[in-house]
């Protein structure tokens, strides 16, 4: 930034924006900021709850100071807050002006479960946050279906907010059956300011390739890994490298077959990506194979490789346990010490070291 630009935008908060594919599940999303000059953190937490495909479904509401027809050049590419062709302006803080127009965004998806006998509408009612009374209800203008997705809907519609006073309101988004009643809810929080100020970020810019994408799906494959849902995370994995040779995922593939116990195959991936080029990583992968296969001595070829760079606790532990396999308790003894010096808590290592000693004739 120039320090024209800085002081221009001295007093505007920023937006920090990228895309993510997450499987279904609940979780915490954690940010950390460092100030760099002053050497201090901040941090925000937020609750995340990606749904799966089975039921109906509205998204929370986006809302939105306006929204920009996406660039045709752009169209292909994944882009922050872009749904159907727009993209949608939006606020950290869902923070609106009196004269501005509210823009309301969601998905609503496989509207067909609920078997409401005909196709549902759609509209937005706004509450005050602290009374709960409902100033206004309005039906969704423009309902369109998903590209490339014939279970989701795209709902948009506007409030205009020069009847509500400064405060605090929440804005509901319902389905509705074809007798008018509420069968679907979601809503989210926003403020009318007293005053003007800066309310729409500075910048949306970051461009990712179109889904399905090798990062993108690594990236999926990687979460149903560390999910332990290791059939999962091979089919992603398989998709990926019918279309590329891509080392990362061969490596998380041989990890996920390790995972299903099927050593043979998981050796079928590490062994020639290892070949090509050595690592740490593809090495453990080998020799955990090959200690799942009972082949002890092929199994410390790969775990001395791996010691003589670095000392990790998880290798000396199985390095000891191929010595104990090979009837070797005394090189498996200081291999056990050693781990135990590193990390004293660990009651199978200490019982292990136990045993081996009186193996040795040692107390």
């Amino acid at each position: 930034m120039t320090p024209a630009q800085y002081k221009a935008h001295e007093r505007q908060r920023f937006a920090f924006q990228d895309l993510l594919p997450i499987i279904p599940g609940e979780y915490k999303a954690l940010f950390l900021l460092k100030n760099k000059t002053a050497k201090d953190f901040s941090s925000f937490e937020v609750k995340l709850a990606v749904p799966g495909e089975a039921s109906a479904r509205l998204s929370p509401p986006l809302l939105f100071h306006g929204r920009e027809a996406v660039p045709e050049a752009q169209s292909a590419n994944l882009k922050a807050f872009s749904f159907g062709g727009f993209q949608y302006l939006v606020g950290a803080q869902n923070e609106f002006l009196p004269a501005e127009t509210l823009g309301v965004f969601f998905q609503a998806s496989n509207m067909g479960a609920l078997e409401l006998g005909g196709p549902p509408s759609f509209a937005l009612e706004i509450f005050a946050l602290q009374t709960g009374a409902s100033l206004g209800t309005v039906p969704f203008s423009e309902v369109t279906g998903a590209p490339n997705d014939p279970t989701t809907l795209f709902v948009t519609g506007n409030f205009p907010l020069a009847k509500l006073t400064p405060g605090y309101y929440i804005a509901e988004v319902s389905a509705l059956s074809p007798g008018g009643q509420k069968v679907l809810r979601a809503a989210e929080n926003f403020i009318v300011m007293a005053q003007a100020f800066p309310v729409l970020p500075w910048v949306y810019a970051k461009l990712h390739a179109p889904y399905p994408g090798v990062e993108s799906l690594r990236i999926l494959a990687t979460q149903y890994f560390l999910t332990q849902d290791y059939v999962r995370a091979r089919s992603i994995l398989d998709r990926i490298l019918q279309s590329k040779d891509d080392p990362p995922s061969r490596l998380l593939l041989a990890k996920s077959l390790y995972g299903l116990s099927r050593f043979k195959d998981s050796l079928a991936q590490a062994v020639p990506l290892y070949a090509r080029s050595p690592d740490r990583e593809t090495a453990k992968v080998i020799a955990l194979d090959y200690a799942g296969l009972a082949e002890w001595e092929s199994a410390l070829g790969y775990l001395e490789k791996v010691m003589a760079e670095a000392t990790e606790v998880t290798v000396l532990n199985l390095a000891a346990q191929c010595h104990l396999n090979l009837n070797r308790p005394e090189k498996a003894l200081p291999l056990l010490q050693k781990s135990l010096s590193l990390l004293p808590d660990q009651p199978s290592i200490k019982d292990l070291e136990e045993r081996t000693r009186k193996r040795l004739g040692l107390k």
